[in-house]
């Protein structure tokens, strides 16, 4: 049997064998800290994350480096690289009882510097919650079947996105901490709740700590507190309800078709796609105009193709129920070796003496 003469350790250091046996360190702790709130430790437990920012094309992104769940008295020791860091800190309130003034949320501790030797210790104390949220349909049912998503924006439209933890309760509230600035916070319905609820953003101002505005941005209107000092966030309610349909007389829904939405100008609005769910059922939330719409099969299901458009005009945010069929395809041919009748069974791209690129799938096809 083979033995290494020696191991490098993760900090480039060679670790060699006693009697062929190699013992392994441990890495030792440099970095610890303490969660409170209100200067307590009990009634909840929280996540640590530590974390550092990332530009990118798209906005400020962060990534996870490692984390943590607190042990008693809110403590929490890791072992991280030396650098600069952000400490991201999400409760887990177990015990609500405990709080009377004002829930514990979501905190960030900037600028933890981790040494190159020794230890830090970076304590957080978590922020009162001054964002209150409660999630309902247009009815003012209330909805937990809903993801929350929170990116700042900047004065120049950049976003920065932060996994901030928020997840509604039984009731669908939901709280969060925001720093000054500017946010969107879009609810999003569960897919499979996604036919009758459509997702909606909300634009929220922040500052000197203090909620200054809440506004929809599908209407434009501004939003008051409630009950308990919450805003609540309604879903939007779709203007278009639609069914796929196979070929032919066929009445066999197809699920996972994409539909395509298109203006009066013939120009594809992108924002507005969407796929059938597994009944094959569609909706959009389109204001108000007139539209080209139609079910486009991106391979999903052999031997069936695009649909006609239909035209469609939109008025006080209804219309009437859509049909789109998919068509079955009216032309077939077979593609060759250049010279031969042998069929070319698969390939990724051909070139004809046209000069035109053509990407196919299989030697037999429809259009």
């Amino acid at each position: 049997m083979l033995f290494r003469s020696k191991l490098d350790s993760e900090s480039s250091t060679s670790i060699l064998p006693v009697s062929g046996v190699y013992f392994l360190p441990l890495n030792s702790v440099n970095l610890t800290g303490q969660v409170t709130f209100q200067g307590k430790t009990s009634g909840f437990n929280a996540l640590v994350r530590v974390v550092r920012e990332i530009n990118t094309e798209k906005g400020i992104w962060t990534e996870q480096i490692t984390s943590r769940w607190t042990r008693e008295q809110g403590r929490f020791e890791m072992n991280v690289k030396p650098g600069t860091y952000q400490i991201d800190v999400v409760p887990n309130i177990w015990n609500s009882g405990e709080f009377t003034n004002g829930l514990p949320s979501y905190t960030r501790k900037l600028n933890c510097i981790v040494p190159t030797s020794g230890s830090v210790s970076c304590d957080v104390a978590l922020n009162t919650a001054n964002f209150l949220g409660k999630i309902t349909d247009a009815a003012g049912v209330s909805r937990t079947q809903t993801s929350i998503n929170i990116v700042k924006v900047d004065n120049v439209g950049n976003t920065t996105f932060t996994d901030r933890g928020v997840n509604v309760d039984a009731e669908a509230n939901f709280q969060t901490y925001l720093e000054d600035g500017t946010y969107r916070i879009t609810i999003m319905p569960w897919w499979e709740f996604r036919l009758n609820l459509i997702q909606r953003t909300y634009q929220v101002v922040v500052a000197n700590g203090a909620i200054t505005e809440v506004r929809d941005l599908a209407t434009n209107l501004t939003l008051t507190t409630g009950a308990n000092n919450r805003y609540t966030l309604k879903f939007g309610t779709p203007s278009v309800m639609g069914t796929v349909l196979m070929p032919g007389s066929s009445v066999e829904r197809v699920a996972n078709i994409r539909i395509e939405v298109r203006n009066s100008s013939n120009t594809q609005l992108w924002e507005y796609q969407t796929y059938t769910n597994n009944e094959g059922n569609f909706s959009l939330p389109l204001p108000d105009g007139q539209y080209f719409i139609s079910a486009v099969n991106d391979g999903r299901v052999r031997n069936v193709y695009k649909s006609a458009q239909t035209s469609i005009t939109v008025v006080n945010g209804s219309t009437s129920p859509v049909t789109l069929r998919l068509r079955e395809g009216n032309l077939t041919g077979v593609v060759v070796l250049p010279g031969t009748s042998q069929p070319v069974a698969r390939s990724e791209e051909h070139t004809s003496e046209l000069q035109s690129r053509v990407d196919i799938s299989y030697a037999v096809f429809c259009l």
